[in-house]
């Protein structure tokens, strides 16, 4: 066992690599599209199918497509190459993507061992490890930041300011990149031209959706903001400032939990576990999380050397003060970006601690802990979903490809591949169908209040579920 801790820590981290690969791609077949994802996958699918990209229609939200169209331009090249599947490929190709250029990334700046560590907590913090999976751009986003970030230190500013403009049109974060590259840029050789590169190119690459939304919504960066352009397309979300948020112990609970795959953060979400000794398991969840962040208390910075890496660090920690003003307390994913930070604090303080094996078999376990534990939240999600398979499949099976439902939420009409048509927009009756489950609590806004249902037109009953509630009426 004395020789363990002479091993080639290089091929240690590769392997790790590798089988963090291996698990995302795994977990791609237990993931069930859910969330925010099914209004995103649904872009994609529209994009693949109709040759453009949306605006008004209607694909899972009652507000007009806003978001930087990259993640969906590629996940549309997937669904046209394998369907569903293909779609579900995007997150776990490029969040292995992530673990590859951040150990390109990290060696430049860590020994061998501490590189270990350091790739130990990238590849298995599981945050990192939902966004390699779910349908969300997050981990498209985090490959072009930290793509940019290496073509920086290669001194590729050209490729580098690409990079960072394909990392806005993925989302407006992106940008938040750009103040990091300058710094690397003004330590170059060439620092005027470059700096000009690494901040103007990415502007020229973003401008064309920029400037779509401002002119077809009134605000380049729509929905966000809204109060700081007055001839925004009216929305009622994110349109003020609450700083209250700031400083609410909630905020920095779910910032904490978001790291350690509670979705969102959100205690909330927790209600879908049914099991015995809730409480007394979440109690230890906690505290096995809060002894895997203790190296990061060891870990150092240094001012000279990594600038860059601070720079970048405080830059997404202001988008995150940002989106909780902004938007609320559960945004965690804000700063996947700038986990590669974290990364190297992390490693260099694990590399500190002076009980080598205790450490080495601790953080090895830590790892194994949090797949299994993601791994059981997917199989809940997963098992919970199942149980609305059948109502889905008979949709597929019963009904025209192009019909339309009357059904609210993102989630519904994705899984029944069915345009589906918000209640506040079926003011020209133009469904055949409407979906009523006043239990489905997986998408509560796909629930019809009574006061709609009262107001809907004659309809016949053609299917129902006693097992899901789930109850579909079609137009008389």
């Amino acid at each position: 066992m004395k020789d363990f801790f002479s091993l080639d820590y290089k091929k240690c981290t590769i392997v790790a690599i590798c089988i963090a690969i291996l698990i995302r791609f795994a977990l791609t077949a237990l993931y069930t599209v859910s969330g925010d994802a099914c209004w995103h996958l649904s872009a994609a699918r529209f994009i693949s199918e109709e040759g453009i990209i949306p605006l008004f229609e209607p694909i899972g939200r009652d507000e007009p497509f806003w978001a930087p169209p990259l993640f969906h331009l590629i996940a549309s090249l997937f669904y046209s190459l394998g369907g569903t599947f293909g779609l579900k490929l995007v997150s776990p190709l490029f969040g292995s993507l992530c673990l590859i250029v951040g150990y390109l990334i990290l060696r430049k700046k860590l020994l061998e061992r501490e590189t270990f560590y350091a790739m130990l907590f990238f590849s298995f913090i599981p945050i990192m490890i939902d966004y390699s999976v779910l349908g969300y751009g997050e981990s498209v986003l985090t490959f072009f930041v930290l793509l940019s970030i290496y073509l920086a230190l290669e001194e590729r500013f050209f490729l580098c300011g690409i990079t960072a403009g394909l990392a806005v049109l993925c989302k407006y974060n992106g940008a938040f990149v750009i103040p990091a590259l300058m710094w690397i840029a003004w330590t170059s050789t060439h620092r005027w031209k470059n700096m000009a590169l690494v901040s103007l190119v990415p502007i020229i690459v973003a401008t064309p959706w920029l400037a779509r939304n401002f002119m077809v919504l009134g605000n380049p960066v729509w929905p966000f903001l809204n109060f700081l352009f007055p001839s925004a397309f009216a929305q009622k979300a994110y349109s003020s400032i609450a700083l209250s948020g700031l400083w609410s112990p909630q905020t920095w609970a779910s910032l904490f939990l978001g790291f350690f795959g509670v979705p969102d953060g959100n205690l909330s979400s927790l209600q879908l576990l049914n099991i015995p000794f809730k409480t007394l398991i979440f109690g230890g969840f906690v505290t096995i999380c809060l002894i895997f962040f203790a190296p990061l208390i060891y870990g150092k910075l240094s001012l000279k050397k990594e600038t860059a890496f601070i720079i970048l660090l405080a830059c997404f920690g202001l988008l995150f003060l940002v989106y909780v003003a902004n938007v609320g307390p559960f945004v965690s994913r804000m700063l996947m970006p700038c986990l590669i930070v974290l990364a190297l604090l992390y490693g260099r303080g694990a590399a500190q601690i002076w009980q080598e094996k205790i450490i080495f078999y601790a953080i090895i376990l830590f790892c194994i802990f949090f797949v299994g534990a993601v791994s059981f939240k997917f199989l809940i999600a997963t098992s919970t979903w199942e149980r609305y398979q059948e109502d889905f499949d008979w949709v597929k099976a019963h009904t025209a490809k192009d019909e339309a439902f009357l059904v609210g939420g993102q989630c519904v009409q994705f899984h029944i591949e069915r345009k589906g048509i918000f209640p506040s927009d079926a003011t020209h009756n133009d469904y055949r169908y409407v979906w009523v489950n006043n239990e489905f609590f997986l998408d509560r806004r796909s629930i019809l209040s009574q006061e709609q249902q009262e107001t809907l037109p004659p309809l016949t009953q053609v299917y129902y579920n006693p097992n899901t509630k789930t109850t579909i009426y079609e137009r008389i």
